[in-house]
């Protein structure tokens, strides 16, 4: 097959430049062959590429800057993929962070800043907002009155003026599935803006409290225009209201994540970052006039779409069953490592990296290990004609992967790698079976006698298997 046919294949499926062919056909990624990467560092396994990610990054803040005339700042969000290695290829580009945890935060603190962070989420603890304060991060945004309240009062101990955003709902449902729509009038998320207008009497007396920021963020995986404009709308507008009505010198609005990388059916598309800019441009003028003194800052909280197609997860063929007129392929990658198909019917393209492109109608049901019904990574996938030891290549996988896997059934999480500059560095290992209890106490009137003996032969077995190769890996 020639190279200009193996282009081909890889264009026409919608792939990223990350993806090439070798010449024997098998899957590239980022100059590594997938099956090289799977024999060295076992699977299931994570692979990212820095190229990609920054190559993503670039044509964002590209779009941004020749198209839209608005101050603007993108905040990377830690919540699909917070792997400190991604996380600091970002930062190097010029992004901030979006956190949303004690956790996300205290990692972000160590990298930025305060200036360079955005405090995020529905709930909130005080000890989490007394770690934010206490920091100087750029922008809190608040999501209920209790938050409020006790933000004051702890910016008030401080003696510090904090600046704060309210999350608002636009009323607009966007997202490919309910558990991803965090704009509509049912979602947990925000306040209504009955509930804000309501508010504002407790917001002009709140003397260490700043507001700056109405936010939005309509969900998850959205490629429509329409949709993002409707939301630039109601934002831009709310802030036009709090300004003319209320005296308040809103000067950001910030218009979340979500950027989609499929569209519906689940194939691999690239996010139109033009498109979005000259949309916002053309609502700025819209609501604001032309003059672009009065325009607010644009933030943007951008993850998959920076993410999520320079990742894969790469898994082995363990079985093969034919039954029930139907062909499972058994993988000893499940849910534990990848819930998104289980938890919100996800479609990703899979693929055989042995033959990715294959001349067959066949299709397999493509299953997991773990002991639930609902285990299946995908069905009805054509794929080339598998073999035990044959790794499958599972797409867009960067976002939302390994920050929801899982030790369910006993399994180890599996590991992480980043490619860059040609050489792939392990910047996550694969968890052993001694992992799995690490931080467990059993009490001791449970370890005496005959059970204890029992639970030292069990520990030693489980580091001795720790420290021998995988059935996966060891096919190879």
């Amino acid at each position: 097959m020639s190279k200009l046919h193996h282009q081909m294949n890889i264009e026409g499926a919608g792939l990223s430049s990350a993806f090439s062919l070798a010449q024997d056909g098998s899957l590239v990624f980022d100059g590594i062959r997938c099956d090289e990467l799977a024999k060295a560092n076992g699977t299931p396994l994570y692979v990212y590429s820095a190229k990609q990610i920054r190559a993503n990054y670039e044509r964002l803040s590209e779009a941004l800057q020749n198209h839209l005339a608005a101050r603007w700042r993108i905040f990377y969000a830690y919540k699909g993929n917070p792997s400190p290695a991604v996380c600091r290829v970002l930062h190097n580009d010029g992004a901030g962070a979006e956190v949303v945890s004690e956790g996300e935060l205290t990692q972000a603190l160590g990298y930025l800043p305060g200036s360079e962070i955005i405090f995020n989420n529905v709930v909130k603890t005080e000890r989490e907002l007394e770690l934010a304060v206490k920091n100087d991060v750029h922008l809190i945004i608040v999501d209920s009155q209790t938050e409020f309240e006790v933000l004051n009062k702890i910016a008030g101990r401080a003696h510090k003026t904090v600046n704060v955003g309210f999350r608002v709902r636009p009323g607009i449902t966007a997202g490919f599935h309910k558990h991803v729509q965090t704009a509509n009038s049912e979602t947990k998320f925000g306040l209504s803006p009955e509930t804000l207008l309501g508010l504002i009497p407790r917001i002009k007396d709140a003397k260490a409290l700043r507001f700056r920021a109405v936010h939005v963020h309509l969900g998850s995986q959205i490629s429509d225009l329409d949709k993002y404009e409707q939301a630039a709308e109601f934002a831009f507008g709310m802030t036009q209201q709090l300004r003319a009505a209320h005296g308040l010198a809103i000067d950001i609005v910030d218009l979340g994540g979500g950027m989609g990388i499929q569209d519906p059916s689940g194939r691999p598309l690239l996010f139109d970052f033009v498109g979005l800019a000259a949309r916002l441009q053309r609502t700025l003028e819209k609501i604001f006039g032309s003059l672009s003194g009065d325009w607010p800052a644009l933030y943007f909280e951008p993850n998959r779409s920076l993410v999520g197609n320079a990742g894969i997860l790469l898994g082995s063929v363990v079985s093969l069953k034919r039954d029930v007129e139907r062909l499972f392929v058994g993988t000893d990658t499940g849910y534990s490592a990848f819930v998104r198909p289980m938890l919100y019917g996800a479609t990703h393209e899979i693929r055989n990296a042995r033959d990715p492109f294959p001349n067959t109608s066949e299709r397999y049901d493509i299953v997991g290990p773990l002991c639930e019904s609902g285990d299946v990574l995908g069905r009805d996938v054509k794929l080339a004609t598998p073999r035990i030891g044959d790794v499958l290549v599972v797409f867009d996988a960067g976002a939302y992967g390994f920050a929801q896997a899982s030790q369910y059934n006993s399994l180890p999480r599996p590991a992480e790698v980043l490619i860059d500059g040609g050489t792939p560095y392990v910047i996550r290992r694969r968890e052993k079976l001694s992992d799995l209890n690490r931080l467990t106490q059993v009490p001791p009137h449970l370890e005496s006698g005959e059970h204890a003996e029992r639970r030292r032969r069990a520990d030693a077995s489980a580091a001795s298997r720790s420290s021998a190769p995988s059935y996966a890996h060891s096919m190879h």
